[in-house]
């Protein structure tokens, strides 16, 4: 596989990046539900948490996503 069809994420290693829309949604869905079971995993260990959006990405061709941080709200101990 070519370098220009991987995607790196940080902290993640790399995975081939998706050639299409319906792979990228499936692809985006299953990291979704990583980051909810991430989301659960603060929370039972006494997190309180919250994503907020820090920008949005525009392509140049009329497309846009937004992108997160998480925001540790409260942490009880």
């Amino acid at each position: 596989m070519d370098d220009e069809h991987i995607l790196a994420i940080p902290g993640a290693g790399t995975c081939p990046q998706p050639t299409d829309i319906h792979e990228a949604s499936s692809w985006m869905s299953y990291q979704v539900d990583q980051l909810n079971l991430a989301v659960k995993k603060l929370v039972d260990a006494g997190a309180t948490i919250e994503l907020v959006r820090t920008s949005r990405y525009h392509n140049g061709t009329g497309n846009w996503g937004d992108q997160f941080r998480t925001h540790l709200v409260k942490e009880n101990r």
